[in-house]
C-alpha cells in the first residue's frame, strides 16, 4: 500500500511538472549591477592619508531597484552611496546607526559607491596587504546580498615619493627662487654702495 501511495505521488509529481525547475525571470525584476565588481589599488600609503575608490552601481531590471542596508567588512572602511543628488549616510562594519534609510534607484538609473578605506585606522604598524568586502543589501531577487571588493597593500611611506619627476621640478623652482633672491640682494647691496 505505502509502494503504491509513493508510485502515485511520483507519476503526479512528474505529470504535473513539478521538477520543472523554473529560474526567476530577471525580465520584471530590478537587477543589481557593478562596475567594477573588484578593485585592486595596489600599494596604499599611511602618509598619504584616507583612499577612496567609486564603484557604479546600475539598475539594470525593469523595476525599481530599493537598497535597504549597506555594510563594510572592517571598522576602517565606510561606504557612501550618491544617487541623482542624494547621498546616504555613511555606513561603516555595523551599518548605520540612525534613522532608517533606503534608497530607490529607477530602471536603468545608476549611483556611485563611494568606499572610503582608512590605512592608519588599525594603528602605524599595520602594515601588509588588504581585503576589505562591502556588502549591499536590496530587492534583487537573484541577488538580494550582493558586494564589492577592495583590495591593497597597506605601506607606511609616501606612495607619492615614487615619482622623480615631481622632485626634480621642486628642485628646479628652489634653485630658481634662490637666485632671485641673490639677485635682489646683491641689487640692493650695489644700490646702497653708490
Amino acid at each position: 500500500m505505502i509502494l503504491l501511495v509513493l508510485g502515485l505521488f511520483y507519476s503526479a509529481t512528474f505529470a504535473f511538472g513539478a521538477n520543472d525547475a523554473t529560474p526567476i525571470s530577471t525580465e520584471k525584476n530590478p537587477k543589481i549591477s557593478f562596475e567594477p565588481t573588484e578593485f585592486d589599488a595596489g600599494d596604499i600609503s599611511m602618509a598619504d592619508g584616507k583612499y577612496i575608490k567609486n564603484y557604479k552601481l546600475t539598475n539594470d531590471g525593469q523595476l525599481d531597484l530599493v537598497i535597504s542596508a549597506i555594510t563594510t567588512s572592517c571598522m576602517c572602511t565606510d561606504a557612501v552611496l550618491k544617487v541623482d543628488g542624494r547621498t546616504s549616510p555613511e555606513f561603516g562594519m555595523h551599518g548605520y546607526n540612525g534613522p532608517t534609510w533606503s534608497e530607490t534607484i529607477s530602471p536603468g538609473q545608476s549611483g556611485e559607491l563611494k568606499v572610503i578605506f582608512d590605512p592608519l585606522a588599525h594603528g602605524p604598524d599595520a602594515t601588509g596587504p588588504i581585503e576589505r568586502f562591502i556588502t549591499i543589501i536590496s530587492n534583487d531577487p537573484d541577488n538580494p546580498t550582493s558586494r564589492v571588493k577592495f583590495s591593497g597593500n597597506v605601506i607606511k611611506g609616501s606612495t607619492s615619493n615614487n615619482d622623480t619627476s615631481n622632485t626634480v621640478f621642486q628642485w628646479f623652482i628652489y634653485i630658481v627662487i634662490a637666485a632671485i633672491i641673490v639677485y635682489i640682494v646683491k641689487v640692493n647691496f650695489l644700490k646702497k654702495n653708490e
